[in-house]
Parts: structure tokens; sequence; C-alpha cells
């Protein structure tokens, strides 16, 4: 039986469709970027807080303190270029670096929150 303490245990990204429970990210996004060497445009999944650190956890690594410095509210976005960092839920470790939209302020986001076929994007450089 559905309830409301049972909806709270779904994974991030699962949705509730005319009384049908879909698990996992909603239906398949293609490959959405366009740009290149400059950065890139690219769908991806809204809100989504940006880190200072390429991490989650602070790490010898990362740096001592991991906060959120701004928040990605559209679900169409411009990344300037990609980092390697924590591994994270997408199965590998690229992290897209792109200023936020409440007040433009610069930080990380994991790569399964962009909607990508092969990570890191394609043309986009290296930060």
């Amino acid at each position: 039986m559905l309830t409301l303490k049972n909806l709270s245990r779904l994974a991030a990204g699962s949705a509730l469709i005319a009384g049908t429970l879909v698990l996992g990210a909603p239906a398949a996004h293609a490959d959405s970027c366009s740009g290149g060497s400059s950065g890139m445009n690219c769908g991806n999944y809204a809100p989504t807080a940006l880190l200072n650190h390429s991490c989650y956890e602070p790490s010898p690594s990362c740096g001592t303190r991991v906060f959120q410095v701004d928040t990605l509210r559209t679900t169409y976005s411009w990344f300037k270029c990609y980092v390697h960092g924590e591994k994270h839920s997408g199965g590998n470790d690229v992290w897209y670096y792109t200023n936020g939209d409440d007040s433009g302020n610069y930080g990380y986001i994991p790569a399964s929150r962009v909607f990508t076929n092969v990570d890191p994007a394609p043309g986009l450089p290296h930060c």
C-alpha cells in the first residue's frame, strides 16, 4: 500500500504518474547539451544545490568545509567546465562547474544531475 510514510522512503527522482509508481529517474533524458570549449548549455534536474567543492563530505582532497554556495533553479543551465572529484550516484567522479540562479555564485554539481549521455560532456573543457 502506498502511504505518505512509504513515499518518503522512495529514491529521489521517483514519481507517481496516474496512480502508477515509477522508480528511479524520471523518463530518460536525451543528451541535451549544446556548445563547446567555452561552455555548454545542458538540461539538468532542478532545484540542485551548488557546492563549493566537488564532493559531499570534507576530505583532504576536497577541503575541510563543504557547503552550498547557490542553487540551480532552471532545468536548462550553462556549464563552464568539469572536474574530477568524489564519486557520486551517477557511478563516476565527474562534477560540472556553473553559476547559480539565486546569487550568481559559482559551484559544482555532480554529473548525475546533468542530462548527458557520457561524462564528461564531449567538448566541455576541464577546469
